[in-house]
């Protein structure tokens, strides 16, 4: 099965075009805002999906307090009242006070039914708040919620905190990519080995020389760096990422429903700030709904961003590496030829 998946993964990638970054030319550029922009957005949008989840919260609170005083009534006890005063219904025709008590006991129950709708809907706000917080995404060992990934302490890019001490943190978003980029970059023991080996194997001896000529490394670890981008390409699928984005999808599609029979059952409820207070949580739901968008979006575009940030700062590291080697080679050829020169004049 292992040895499938890592064709599988050979296939694929060639497919997708990375034999051609077998020979990419130049230093790889480095986009330092684009990261900080994106890790900013995602903290933005997380603040507003959970301080939209808590108005929604406290309003249905309200709504299912008031509904259940109306639906705590005893329509009884007005029958009761009429009966005490019979003798000043003369002329009336039937106790009034038992009329009135049929028709709030059908008040009480829609308001019984407006509370057991909204106890249905607390649950599914609930689900959602947990889908963001419960450790649901994993790779590489490293188990994270969507709330810790959005914690990226933005404290490095003022140089108030070490960048390696936010990229080893790896429960925030670029420290979890960072973990699953090593993790995969892993030749020997890590779970892509086959991979890297299927795909060092399907090289051709110019392309191996060319790697070599390019990035002065050995094929098996430029194999291995694609190999890593590639894992990183897929890391959302992967980590479990967008099976948790698409159930918060349909549990949002079921708050959206369900409001709407909440909010048609509160258009009939005499109680009038009932209605209020739902319109206000109708458009707190569909604040949620682009907000979580929002999120996920940036959230999958935040993972990209990282990945080729890795990505492009490890070949920019191996280039200068090669260009150091280079002009060391080069000094030392000018410091022989120096000597020799020195012993020719000498002679």
């Amino acid at each position: 099965m292992k040895k499938f998946k890592a064709l599988f993964m050979v296939v694929a990638f060639f497919a997708a075009g990375g034999c051609g970054k077998v020979f990419a030319q130049g230093t790889p550029v480095i986009d330092i805002a684009n990261l900080i922009q994106s890790i900013e957005s995602l903290y933005s949008y997380y603040q507003q999906v959970q301080n939209t989840i808590e108005q929604i919260q406290n309003t249905y609170k309200q709504i299912e307090q008031a509904a259940k005083q109306v639906a705590s009534f005893n329509p009884e006890d007005l029958k009761s009242l009429g009966d005490s005063l019979t003798g000043n219904f003369s002329g009336i025709g039937g106790n009034p006070w038992e009329q009135m008590g049929g028709y709030l006991s059908a008040t009480r129950t829609s308001a019984q039914d407006i509370v057991n709708a909204v106890d249905r809907q607390m649950n599914k706000i609930n689900a959602l708040e947990d889908s963001i917080t419960k450790e649901s995404v994993s790779f590489g060992g490293v188990n994270v919620s969507l709330a810790s990934l959005c914690g990226v302490n933005l404290a490095w890019s003022e140089g108030k905190i070490s960048k390696d001490k936010v990229m080893n943190d790896k429960t925030n978003l670029v420290g979890f990519v960072k973990n699953a980029f090593d993790y995969t970059l892993d030749t020997e023991n890590g779970p892509f080995a086959d991979t890297i080996d299927a795909w060092e194997g399907d090289l051709t001896f110019d392309q191996k020389k060319e790697i070599m000529k390019t990035y002065g490394m050995s094929p098996r670890n430029y194999a291995a760096l694609q190999c890593a981008e590639y894992q990183l390409d897929n890391l959302i699928n992967d980590s479990n990422l967008y099976a948790t984005e698409d159930g918060q999808r349909l549990l949002l599609a079921e708050i959206e429903g369900n409001e709407a029979v909440i909010a048609e059952m509160i258009k009939n409820a005499p109680e009038g700030s009932l209605l209020a207070q739902q319109q206000a949580n109708t458009m707190a739901i569909n604040n949620l709904g682009n907000y979580m968008g929002g999120l996920q979006n940036t959230m999958n575009r935040g993972i990209g961003v990282v990945s080729n940030y890795l990505y492009k700062s490890k070949m920019e590291k191996i280039l200068k590496e090669k260009e150091d080697a280079r002009m060391a080679d080069e000094a030392a050829r000018a410091n022989k030829h120096a000597a020799i020169s020195k012993e020719e004049i000498g002679e």
